[in-house]
């Protein structure tokens, strides 16, 4: 896929309420899907554009529906199905800007929520982010992904096949499971980030490259993603947790959205715990670095320090002068070596004494 950088400035300008698509997924094909289930079962459409979609809701009266919409940049979709909807003008921009951070809206029947996927991947380090639009309505749940979601299609295939919990329940409940399924990935994501800090604690020790700051730099970053992603849904879940008379969200679903929001406390903490043994490997690294500096310093100071009186008393003979009373001696250079010996042996057991050698 080509990648095409995020714009933020393309909606410079425009008044409220413009969809302008701003994200990377540019080329995603427009998929648009349709689900009419109840607890006897449920019936699948794919349909060829938006055009269809009222004649699929006639079919759906007395019916719960899910309409799941991949690729969001074509936005001629998004603003059909908006207005179809009634959907407000800010959702859509909202929808349609990934660059947003997971937020929650409510509505007089319905309410908005935007999450982000997240997909780890261990062998490049990426942390792939994707953006997830969801409307809960009284009868209907809409979903617009920016890029096909294996989340998703994990829900839809166990809403079709054999007998589901979710079916024999409200769409709030659907609802709820789109929303927990994204956050248990999370819990994936921080295993596998958390796999790989322990890997570099391992090996920081023997590779005095560099290499480990690089990669620790780079998890750092990756932390912040997942906390970004991660703080704001914690928000939008406190809201409604702390809600009892939502039309939206019935009391017998409400305690699954308590039980999600428990769910993303408890991953903020393992982010943050993460965070601090980062920081503490980055600086138990530092300090070994400026260990093993401190060692080669010393080394070559007390080399220096044994070679100071040495270069002076060579220095002294190697002076032009024309009398040298050791010059006419027959032992005297026998004589200059064995001093030059004596001094270097004194200096050392000089400085074993005082412990500056181990």
């Amino acid at each position: 896929m080509e990648i095409h950088p995020k714009r933020t400035s393309d909606k410079a300008g425009l008044p409220p309420g413009t969809t302008v698509y701003i994200g990377s997924r540019r080329d995603v094909k427009l998929v648009i899907k349709v689900l009419i289930y109840d607890k006897a079962g449920a019936d699948s459409h794919v349909l060829k554009g938006v055009a269809e979609l009222p004649d699929i809701i006639k079919l759906a009266k007395g019916r719960k529906m899910w309409i799941d919409l991949v690729g969001i940049c074509h936005i001629e979709a998004v603003e059909k199905i908006g207005e179809i909807f009634a959907i407000h003008p800010l959702v859509l921009e909202d929808i349609a800007n990934t660059e947003q951070r997971p937020k929650f809206e409510e509505f007089d029947d319905a309410f908005f929520i935007t999450i982000k996927e997240l997909n780890y991947h261990p062998v490049q380090r990426i942390l792939d982010e994707k953006q997830i639009s969801l409307m809960l309505g009284p009868d209907y749940v809409i979903t617009f992904q920016e890029e096909n979601s294996e989340i998703i299609e994990e829900i839809r295939k166990r809403l079709t096949a054999g007998v589901s919990r979710t079916r024999s329940r409200g769409v709030d409940f659907l609802a709820y499971r789109f929303i927990d399924s994204v956050v248990d990935r999370y819990f994936d994501v921080i295993e596998k980030i958390g796999d790989d800090i322990e890997g570099l604690e391992e090996k920081m020790i023997q590779d005095v490259s560099g290499k480990p700051m690089r990669s620790f730099q780079r998890m750092r970053r990756l932390l912040s993603v997942l906390v970004h992603a991660v703080f704001p849904l914690r928000e939008s879940l406190s809201r409604i947790e702390k809600r009892d008379n939502m039309k939206t969200i019935s009391k017998d679903t409400l305690p699954y959205f308590r039980d999600v929001y428990d769910h993303s406390v408890h991953i903020i903490e393992s982010v943050e715990n993460q965070r601090d043994i980062l920081g503490g490997v980055i600086d138990v690294y530092l300090s070994y670095q400026n260990n093993r500096m401190n060692a080669v310093m010393k080394v070559l100071t007390i080399i220096a320090t044994i070679f100071m009186p040495l270069s002076f008393f060579a220095s002294v003979y190697g002076m032009n002068f024309k009398f040298f009373p050791e010059l006419s001696w027959r032992y005297g250079y026998l004589f200059f070596w064995i001093f030059i010996v004596c001094v270097v042996l004194l200096m050392i057991y000089y400085f074993k004494k005082k412990k500056w050698l181990s």
